[in-house]
């Protein structure tokens, strides 16, 4: 597969379509409506899709108020921002859950049957192959699995190894029987690794979203979601000690230890998220999800373990009238006021920043002028290599130098890279 409209980048030679079953997905919705429109209603339904998917992970979890949670995740601006986009993070936010709902589901379903097992293998093969169609971010559920894998492992599960096995089976299938075969693999190289992990923010103009971002900036887009997740840690931390001072291990056992050994996988995960989102904020669709999820389940189990823990002192206290009032009810009052007047709050912020936009119209006439006034096949550098999407959709009269991202014409010639980054600098 070739892509001569973008003639400076290794695409030219070895195009890979690492949206394909997202493009499929489209196909209705471009049919049905205007392209434009169509991709919005496609955004929105895939979005929805998305919290949807997160509130049912949150039930199968059986944490207490599963829809607080997930109201909770739409207090980010980032997060809603990123999902409002026309491009996969809601749709591939929704095929992560998907599978996290999958390993919890048979986590908390054990000991199973045979033929309910293998329903499981069948049906997390089939996700992680859809999964490597669909959009680059399959890595995020391979991780969780293997981290999940291990918790179990370590505390001497040894029989739950078919789950890993047949999630890198799906993933595998998926790379090999895969219409770019086998140009696919090399991309998957540049994409997550010399993109993803590497970047070159430093010599290159990458986009925004891999660009790093700063912790307060990250703190003020997520409040609510950061502060629940490090309320969660400090309460863990608290059991913990209670649990060392008091040696009550057997209460801490009560709690269900296949759901302490999921929060620990998910506390794992989230961290290694969040240290991707300060390297890249474009991850933070991803992490949004998981801190709701940890936060929610260990906010669940702890507050269970006090109540186990001190359930005499507790239930003589809550006899009181007045005292079950002002120490249950009002509390909850108040947590839902701040994340209502948080959640008016960010959107308010994230629809300003969504209007604040531009309009492809703008550049039409310049494309339409290309268009008539040049060769076929003329090669045109633009002003910016983010302005491709737009001039290819009106004029693909013309071929570009470079598009979707400069790294993507750093692998193929640097010296190509670093003479557009003087031009655009007004160096050259």
């Amino acid at each position: 597969h070739t892509f001569p409209w973008l003639q400076g980048t290794v695409l030219k030679d070895v195009y890979v379509d690492h949206h394909f079953l997202y493009h499929v997905f489209l196909i209705p919705f471009v049919r049905l409506f205007n392209p434009l429109v169509g991709i919005k209603v496609a955004t929105v339904l895939f979005g929805a899709g998305a919290l949807t998917m997160l509130y049912a992970v949150l039930r199968v979890l059986r944490v207490s108020y599963p829809g607080f949670w997930t109201l909770l995740a739409f207090t980010s601006t980032g997060f809603l921002y990123r999902l409002n986009l026309a491009k996969t993070p809601g749709i591939s936010v929704f095929f992560l859950l998907l599978g996290l709902w999958l390993i919890i589901k048979y986590s908390l379903s054990r000991p199973v049957g045979l033929r309910q097992a293998r329903i499981f293998y069948i049906l997390f093969f089939i996700l992680n192959f859809v999964y490597v169609w669909l959009y680059a971010a399959w890595p995020f559920l391979l991780v969780f699995t293997i981290i999940w894998w291990l918790a179990f492992f370590i505390l001497g599960h040894r029989n739950v190894y078919p789950m890993p096995l047949c999630g890198i089976g799906g993933i595998v299938t998926g790379l090999i029987i895969n219409p770019f075969f086998p140009e696919n693999i090399q991309f998957m190289w540049w994409l997550v690794v010399r993109i993803g992990l590497i970047n070159y923010r430093e010599i290159l103009n990458v986009g925004n979203e891999w660009r790093t971002l700063p912790f307060l900036d990250f703190v003020g887009s997520s409040f609510m979601v950061f502060t629940a997740t490090i309320l969660d840690i400090v309460l863990a931390l608290l059991v913990l000690r209670r649990v060392y001072k008091s040696r009550q291990s057997k209460i801490l056992v009560n709690l269900d230890y296949r759901r302490i050994v999921l929060w620990t996988a998910l506390l794992v995960m989230t961290l290694l998220v969040f240290a991707g989102t300060l390297k890249a904020r474009r991850n933070l669709e991803y992490l949004v999800p998981f801190e709701a999820i940890t936060a929610a389940l260990g906010i669940t189990l702890w507050s269970q373990f006090f109540r186990l823990s001190l359930r005499r002192s507790i239930k003589d206290i809550l006899h009181l009238p007045w005292l079950k009032f002002s120490t249950v009810i009002v509390p909850f009052l108040i947590a839902m006021m701040l994340v209502f007047a948080g959640l008016v709050r960010h959107i308010t912020l994230m629809a300003q920043g969504l209007h604040s936009g531009f309009s492809i119209k703008s550049y039409e006439p310049i494309a339409k002028w290309l268009a008539k006034h040049t060769p076929a096949g003329a090669v045109v550098l633009l002003s910016d290599w983010d302005l491709f999407p737009m001039y290819f959709y009106l004029n693909d009269h013309n071929y570009y130098v470079e598009g979707l991202d400069p790294t993507l014409t750093y692998l193929k010639d640097p010296e190509l890279a670093s003479a557009i980054v003087k031009v655009w600098r007004g160096q050259a």
